[in-house]
């Protein structure tokens, strides 16, 4: 009879890419203008920062969830890490080695973005970099900052790479502000349903805006409606057959849905991708 071996492996990797890599967390960007209209750029510029260092090699990107239990556990808001200080706090609940900390201003129709990596073991800033110019430069702004943080770690990041992470940028800014907006009322304001209203506005004005479908899949799978969720991870794929989350994830769509067979078929793709992804797989025997 055929049995199904369910294992459950959520932190794995060889030693040897452990001390390979480098644990790096993003947190929100500091709105120094404080300017109302412009609060979803904290959560913008992190989540993008965060996605465009981890589709480097060598870089391990900590996840947000992991990121709001950290801030949680010191009492504090997640828009609420405001100096180096409880920042190297929140890394050291973490375990990185790596903060990124920064600000922003928007003046006129000019935005000026400044960040700094903060080594957690001795609390000094490793380096800092500030990108200026027009709001509508905005995502090559923020592909500046990542690949500028990424070189002060001695990284060097291939062009292949450097296309992907240019070519992950929305088309349209006004996309980019409600999925921007889907993510705050997700992770801060724990309103899922105003998320998803905020992602579909996303991707009605860009069809091919990956992170916006990716957090419509992972939302989804959230409400337990895997069928949904399977329908955006999908699109994620064929935008980015590369996608590791989205494959896992689309992995674990099917595993609640009992179909074992597609759920270790996805599991098996996120691994192709990178032997060494944290993952939830599912054996066939």
């Amino acid at each position: 009879m055929k049995r199904i071996l369910i294992l459950l492996i959520l932190l794995f990797s060889f030693v040897e890419a452990q001390a390979q890599e480098t644990r790096i967390a993003v947190l929100p960007f500091r709105n120094l203008m404080h300017k109302e209209d412009f609060n979803w750029l904290s959560e913008g510029i992190a989540s993008t920062i965060t996605a465009k260092l981890g589709s480097i090699k060598g870089l391990a990107l900590v996840e947000r969830s992991q990121l709001q239990l950290a801030l949680k556990e010191l009492g504090l808001q997640y828009a609420g890490v405001v100096d180096d200080s409880t920042a190297v706090k929140a890394g050291k609940i973490l375990g990185v080695q790596i903060v990124v900390i920064g600000e922003f201003q928007v003046v006129g129709d000019q935005v000026r973005i400044s960040a700094r990596f903060v080594e957690v073991q001795t609390a000094k800033v490793k380096s800092t970099y500030i990108a200026t110019g027009s709001f509508q430069n905005i995502f090559t702004l923020q592909d500046d900052v990542s690949l500028n943080l990424a070189r002060s770690l001695n990284i060097d990041v291939p062009t292949e790479i450097k296309k992907e992470i240019v070519s992950a940028s929305p088309s349209n800014i006004t996309a980019y502000e409600y999925y921007s907006k889907g993510y705050d009322f997700y992770y801060n304001q724990k309103d899922m349903d105003k998320a998803v209203e905020y992602y579909l506005k996303a991707i009605n004005i860009d069809p091919n805006y990956e992170k916006a479908l990716f957090e419509l899949g992972y939302a989804f799978n959230e409400k337990n409606e895997p069928r949904k969720a399977i329908e955006y991870y999908t699109r994620v794929v064929s935008l980015n057959p590369k996608a590791k989350n989205a494959l896992n994830n689309m992995g674990l769509a099917y595993y609640k849905l009992n179909d074992f067979q597609n759920a270790e078929k996805w599991y098996r793709k996120s691994l192709e991708v990178d032997p060494n992804y944290p993952r939830l797989m599912a054996w066939g025997l």
